[in-house]
């Protein structure tokens, strides 16, 4: 322990950003050991098997922890696997949880796979759902991420041992991938009915405290209150960037969001955010009361003195803030008894079921009666002018108590989530109604009486599918439309210039609850903030984690875009997370990972002049003094950034979201309602490329299609989700095919229609086959596919094929196509590209088949600006620069600009040589600079 806490001590001296160090980082030690492999027994007590072509070993080392087994995969094929020469043998019943600590220095971490297996009759790489949960546990799990040195992460796996698994069970080391190399420490198998105990204990360790004494005296607050101005808040435009002004003046958007219980323990931490500097605060109050949380609004009517109090009290724990009120507008369980053509039903009529969160569907009423009831759609008028009359009856006693003067923004949610997200589709009479609506406003007639089923087919066809697309897009654009009249409903009632922020699910993803109704938010006129859900699994240290919303678009229509960081820590109240479960969250368990954690995502957003919210769902998350200190000293640096005024700086890269296309895939198919490529595409797709060394702009394709000169700003442009190419985007192809720019098409662009236009004669849409990629002779740049080497649908336990294994495109050999990569299995061109006089075309035939390299040398290629390698994920504008490591190594940044470049951390002037930055960085190190003129 002397010599952990000496390291640590060493390296915080020498380290000049925020590190993931801590060589005493243990979050529980095994308990009640079943057995464990003897590593000084030697390489001769272990067996190494290679599946699919894989090459590799393993041996046994010697470390400053003991004995050790490494593993090495020297081929970039198939997968290996580790077992000990003799399984071992349980009682009939006994629940298992197989751990190791890893490390390793030298992986892609994209793309490198390691987990555990407790095999017992049958060989398989699924994880045992029945004792996992909700999840596997994420990347921690399941991927070879690279750590630093004295560090390891702690790997786990579960087994139930009985007639049906077997009793006599063998441990299994997977490592999947590209090339790895890393170190297994004490390896091991525990109980875990007893590791389940010292979990529980573990959390206790932290314990979080009642806040019931911060509240400011009732008498004093009410003074204070009198005496206090109208708040006010909007979002403005300044150097060409949306911004938050409360009162008239620009504030960081750094604000908290936590919760204040009717009873039990008062875990809003609200006092503690604004004497860190986080003054702006939401208020979370409920309308609808149901069996498991408590509301204001039941049969007898809506309680606004009741709800008042409630927001009172949030108030007086936080007294020198200003407050965005969120409304969960879910109504009441026998609201639909009530009014029961309101129900929202499926396509065969069952109505959807859903409980205080959750959107489910057609469950057993007699099963599920006590938590589960019928819910109305969202598109019920019944049900939105009830919500109105609450929220009149809310704003009334909010002003007459003056608790108004307080509130400068609400926040809409509820049903699914709380994002009013579709999960579902709505064939409801008031769906058919709005439908019908709908069609008025767009046609001035009613085209398609009734709500059509869904063909199936991958997607949807213009010409012959118009009536499905039009629903399709009724689905997803009219629960926001609902959202927009509350939104304006609310404005109204509190008299004053106050901003609306919505939630938002999945964008562009291959779920149908997926949000598909982005441009209809950016050309909003009434809401002006959107938080979407975060990537929970990549927040930890060590992966590049990227952002799926348009941001450059949010700022071109004055929007602000608030990150939802509802980051885990060991703060945390206990809420009966399992181990396994916060660490597919990315839960921080010290203060080292939440340093690397919080200044990763939140330079993310930094440097696009965005924001976001501290999310305590549970409370307690920010409670550590560490943690609290880290805030408050981000607060100084956000508050220092906001005074500057903004550089221009202009990326050389944008990707170019075709929501409108995209939403031709048919995520509403008979057979499903999940399509991994639509997935891979988007969300994959823009993770993968976070870390590629390259700054870069996302954007909508109505905005490029609506500013002809928009495109023109970047040398190049990535089309994700074109699926159909017509007139309009014909046309901006053949403006772009000039000034020699490079335009990359993904995965079935112009599937509908044909897209001859991208340049490349393309065969679609082979199904269930084999994404392997081989590079051409000559080709030294990483093609791999990540749909082919994540071995996600294994590790979930899902048949490989049909579309669990997604849709790849090949190119046609023609006359100017060169051929990059082929696939493995047919020797088909799954990667391609096309030089002509004054443009290049690539085509990317795989669904997340554009890798970081290969995109950080085209947009080299193309003269655009790339500060640095791939292995460092770069987000940066004029001003600022955040660099989190995923590759540990030497890096020379090259700077945009002639400029002094200071530490945000230590405060000192780096050195910089011939315009370059030169960097040693270590995997999950987090740095801020600011970039100074001489």
């Amino acid at each position: 322990m002397v010599l952990g806490v000496l390291f640590l001590a060493v390296a915080t001296a020498l380290t000049p950003g925020w590190d993931n160090v801590n060589p005493a980082r243990r979050p529980v030690d095994p308990v009640q050991v079943v057995w464990h492999a003897d590593f000084k027994q030697g390489r001769d007590c272990f067996k190494v098997q290679t599946f699919d072509g894989a090459e590799g070993g393993a041996e046994v080392i010697e470390t400053g922890d003991g004995p050790a087994l490494r593993i090495f995969k020297t081929n970039d094929v198939g997968y290996l696997t580790v077992e000990p020469k003799a399984r071992f043998t349980v009682a009939e019943g006994t629940e298992l949880q197989a751990f190791a600590y890893v490390s390793g220095e030298t992986n892609d971490p994209e793309y490198c796979y390691g987990f555990l297996r407790l095999y017992g009759k049958t060989k398989s790489l699924a994880y045992f759902s029945g004792l996992d949960g909700r999840g596997p546990g994420g990347p921690m799990m399941s991927m070879l991420f690279n750590t630093t040195k004295g560090t390891p992460i702690r790997k786990l796996c579960r087994y139930l041992a009985n007639a049906k698994t077997g009793c006599d069970v063998m441990p299994v080391i997977v490592v999947a991938g590209p090339k790895s190399d890393s170190v297994w420490h004490k390896w091991g198998v525990e109980d875990l009915k007893a590791a389940k105990a010292n979990w529980a204990k573990f959390l206790k360790k932290v314990e979080t405290p009642d806040h019931a004494d911060d509240m400011q005296d009732e008498t004093a607050f009410d003074a204070a209150l009198a005496a206090d101005v109208d708040h006010t808040a909007k979002v403005i435009s300044r150097d060409g960037y949306a911004a938050l002004a409360v009162d008239g003046q620009i504030v960081p958007p750094m604000i908290y969001k936590g919760k204040v219980p009717n009873t039990g323990k008062n875990t809003y931490c609200g006092r503690k955010m604004e004497e860190n500097g986080v003054r702006v605060q939401v208020i979370t109050t409920r309308f609808g009361d149901s069996p498991e949380v408590h509301g204001f609004w039941t049969p007898a009517g809506y309680d606004a003195q009741g709800a008042a109090a409630e927001i009172k009290r949030a108030m007086r724990m936080a007294p020198q803030s200003v407050f965005i009120l969120t409304l969960i507008m879910d109504a009441y369980p026998e609201f639909i008894e009530e009014h029961p053509e309101e129900v929202w039903t499926v396509e065969d009529g069952r109505p959807v079921w859903g409980q205080q969160v959750h959107a489910n569907y057609s469950l057993d009423p007699k099963t599920f009666r006590n938590r589960h009831w019928k819910w109305v759609s969202y598109h019920s008028l019944v049900w939105r002018e009830a919500v109105k009359r609450n929220i009149d009856a809310l704003v009334r006693e909010l002003r007459q108590q003056g608790l108004a003067k307080r509130i400068i923004g609400v926040h809409l949610g509820g049903y699914h989530d709380h994002q009013f997200a579709t999960r579902h589709p709505d064939y409801s009479k008031p769906a058919v109604a709005a439908f019908q609506a709908r069609q008025m406003r767009l046609f001035n007639k009613v085209r398609w009486a009734v709500a059509p089923r869904f063909p199936d087919a991958d997607f949807l066809v213009p010409g012959r599918d118009d009536a499905q697309i039009a629903y399709y897009e009724f689905l997803k654009v009219g629960p926001f439309e609902m959202l927009e009249d509350l939104a304006m409903h609310l404005k109204a009632a509190f008299a004053k210039d106050i901003i609306a922020v919505r939630w938002c699910m999945g964008a562009f993803g291959g779920t149908f609850c997926s949000a598909y109704d982005i441009t209809a938010f950016a050309n909003s006129k009434a809401i002006d903030v959107i938080a979407p859900q975060p990537d929970y699994a990549r927040r930890i240290p060590g992966i590049g984690i990227g952002q799926r919303l348009p941001s450059a678009t949010f700022h071109r229509k004055g929007k602000l875009f608030l990150n939802e960081l509802d980051l885990r820590t060991y703060g945390a109240v206990s809420g009966g997370e399992t181990e396994l479960r916060v660490t597919g969250l990315s839960q921080a368990t010290d203060d080292a990972m939440w340093q690397s954690t919080y200044r990763k995502v939140a330079g993310m957003m930094l440097a696009d002049r965005h924001g976001w919210w501290f999310y305590d769902m549970a409370g307690g998350w920010f409670e550590p003094e560490g943690i609290a200190a880290d805030i408050a000293d981000s607060v100084k640096t956000v508050k220092r950034l906001s005074a500057v005024p903004a550089r221009p700086f202009v990326r050389s890269a944008a990707l170019v979201v075709d929501e409108k296309g995209a939403l031709l895939r048919n995520t509403v198919h008979p057979r499903h309602y999940y399509n991994f490529d639509e997935e891979r595409l988007f969300g994959t797709q823009l993770q993968l490329l976070a870390s590629s060394g390259v700054p870069y702009d996302i954007l909508l394709m109505d905005d490029v299609l609506s500013d002809p000169e928009l495109a023109r700003r970047y040398r190049t442009l990535v089309f994700m989700g074109m699926y159909e190419v017509d007139a309009a985007r014909k046309e901006l192809l053949a403006r772009l095919k000039s000034e020699n720019r490079t335009l990359v098409f993904l995965a079935a662009t112009g599937v509908v229609g044909g897209g001859l236009e991208t340049g490349f004669d393309i065969a679609y849409g082979t199904n269930g086959v084999s994404h392997a990629i081989v590079p051409e002779p000559g080709v030294d740049v990483n093609l791999t596919s990540f749909t082919e080497h994540a071995p996600k649908a294994k590790l979930l336990g899902c048949k490989l094929g049909g579309h669990w294994l997604p849709r790849r495109d090949a190119v046609r050999s023609g006359d100017g196509v060169r051929a990059l990569g082929r696939y493995a299995a047919d020797g088909s061109i799954a990667v391609a590209e096309r030089r002509e006089r004054d443009w290049k075309g690539v085509f990317i035939g795989s669904a997340a088949g554009l890798t970081s390299q290969l995109f950080n040398r085209l947009v080299k290629e193309s003269g655009g600006y790339v500060p640095v390698e791939y292995g460092v994920q770069v987000n940066m504008n004029g001003n600022f620069v955040s660099l989190h490591c995923t590759i540990p190594g030497h890096y020379a940044f090259a700077l945009p600009f002639a400029c002094s470049v200071r530490n945000l951390k230590t405060g000192t002037v780096e050195a910089v040589t011939a315009n370059s930055l030169s960097l040693d960085l270590q995997a999950g190190e987090t740095r801020w600079y600011l970039l100074e003129s001489k």
